[in-house]
């Protein structure tokens, strides 16, 4: 049985490493609401840090452990808490991102199932402006970003 004190720090830790995220896999759907709340975030930059923001990597692994969370429940989503997941990643693929969440919002994407984020992931990967419209330009980036998402929409046919 996962004790409920310990998701908290569980959720802290994510984008540290497997442990953290297979962790939080324990506790199921009770894991959503800190996920939701993590993975929407404001992400701190160089140049500015406010109260709460947070390292792009914790929500990238934040993101990473929604999706894998979503591919785990799936028949078990209630439809209003696909909704929140589609509502996340159709936020992290938009505006300004770092690379890191661009990889896993593709990837959460995919696991929602819904068309419409599907040719959303399908552009990113094929189309260097829209890569570009999230803020990612330099060419190690791009490409990271471009092969992840392809790679995400082989396996996801």
């Amino acid at each position: 049985e996962a004790r409920p004190f310990v998701l908290e720090p569980l959720v802290g830790a994510l984008g540290t490493g497997r442990l953290a995220e297979e962790g939080v896999f324990r506790f199921g759907q009770r894991a959503l609401p800190p996920l939701f709340q993590l993975a929407q975030a404001s992400v701190w930059s160089s140049g500015s840090f406010r109260q709460g923001d947070m390292s792009a990597t914790i929500v990238a692994g934040a993101l990473r452990a929604l999706g894998n969370l979503v591919i785990q429940l799936d028949s078990k989503l209630a439809p209003s808490t696909r909704a929140q997941v589609v509502a996340v990643a159709a936020k992290r693929l938009s505006g300004r991102q770092d690379v890191l969440i661009a990889v896993e919002a593709c990837k959460l994407a995919l696991a929602t199932g819904d068309r419409t984020l599907r040719a959303k992931v399908e552009k990113l990967a094929f189309d260097r402006r829209e890569v570009a419209a999230l803020g990612i330009a330099d060419d190690p980036s791009v490409h990271l970003l471009q092969r992840v998402a392809s790679e995400a929409l082989a396996r996801r046919r």
